[in-house]
């Protein structure tokens, strides 16, 4: 019984650490951001925010941008790449 217990725990904790690989993205302009992290403001004018922990993006305040991204097994949601957005979008 312990070591049912013990496997089923262990691949809860395990499922909880996995990174969603799908490419997720959103189109939005940037609305602030420091070293690490950066937030986006939607044409719906939801704010989403975004970790740069690890990669060089920089994305400027102003750019209307698409950031293409993951999400951790934590749910913060990890910015992969960023592209300048069409002004017609």
């Amino acid at each position: 019984m312990i070591a049912v217990v013990s496997v089923a725990l262990s691949g809860a904790v395990f499922a909880g650490n996995q990174e969603d690989t799908r490419d997720h993205q959103v189109t939005g302009t940037v609305v602030e951001g420091n070293v690490g992290w950066f937030v986006i403001e939607t044409a719906k004018k939801e704010r989403v925010e975004f970790s740069t922990n690890g990669t060089d993006l920089k994305p400027k305040v102003g750019e209307k941008v698409t950031v293409h991204y993951g999400i951790t097994g934590r749910g913060w949601l990890l910015a992969r790449k960023i592209e300048n957005a069409r002004q017609d979008r």
